[in-house]
């Protein structure tokens, strides 16, 4: 009888220990683990680079510093714009902010900056200079620099994004950037301050630098003058 006894006590104490274990297991599988859980990557979601983030449009072109060349061909490196403009001194013409322009004009879908600066000369004539800047990290990376002519001789009509292309229309018959600027037409009956036609070229990235694209168009001067067209967005 003792022995029934102490057999059937042991087996309560067997049940209940066990039980105990598997209660402290369950509490154990129910503690939150002390190393946080990476939180999970929503599916469909790229993290984009800080150069990728970067946008042009945060760059002040007011004031900021710009290699000299084409603005000056000698006696400096670079100038600053303060406020938009550059005051020049004995040597150098002063400068100021015509316009920027935005868009994609190298074809990666990221938009590159157009800055126009009028040059200030003493007489009539005005002169543009074009920098095409795109963003590279923080900073911006200068693509291209060139200057245009005066008005109805090769002067800047427009500078523009369309389609991934850099297009530039200077006003006047066959004017191109670094050619015929201020190659007269004979026939031309017209004055530098009203020219009758424009010609429009599209540019395409190549790796560093922009190569024609196609060839040239003659059109149509619907303005009649010789100034700035405001710049396509």
């Amino acid at each position: 009888m003792r022995t029934e006894t102490f057999i059937i006590v042991c087996a309560i104490v067997g049940v209940s220990v066990a039980s105990s274990a598997c209660s402290v297991g369950n509490l154990a599988s129910q503690r939150p683990s002390s190393q946080p859980s990476a939180a999970p990557t929503p599916q469909g979601t790229v993290k984009l680079s800080p150069s990728l983030n970067s946008s042009i449009r945060a760059i002040d072109f007011a004031n900021f510093i710009y290699p000299a060349k084409p603005a000056f061909s000698y006696g400096r490196k670079s100038f600053k714009l303060e406020h938009g403009k550059y005051d020049g001194d004995k040597t150098h013409d002063p400068l100021l902010l015509a316009f920027v322009g935005y868009g994609d004009v190298t074809g990666d879908g990221v938009e590159e900056a157009m800055v126009v600066l009028e040059v200030s000369l003493r007489g009539t004539a005005i002169p543009h200079i074009v920098y095409i800047y795109t963003a590279q990290g923080e900073s911006p990376k200068l693509l291209w620099a060139f200057e245009t002519g005066d008005r109805g001789d090769g002067g800047l009509r427009q500078a523009y994004a369309e389609n991934g292309r850099l297009v530039i229309e200077l006003y006047g018959k066959d004017k191109l950037v670094g050619k015929n600027l201020y190659k007269s037409d004979p026939f031309a009956l017209e004055g530098a301050c009203c020219p009758k036609l424009f010609t429009r070229a599209r540019y395409r990235w190549q790796v560093d630098y922009f190569q024609q694209e196609g060839k040239e168009e003659v059109l149509p001067n619907p303005e009649g003058h010789g100034s700035l067209v405001a710049p396509k967005m």
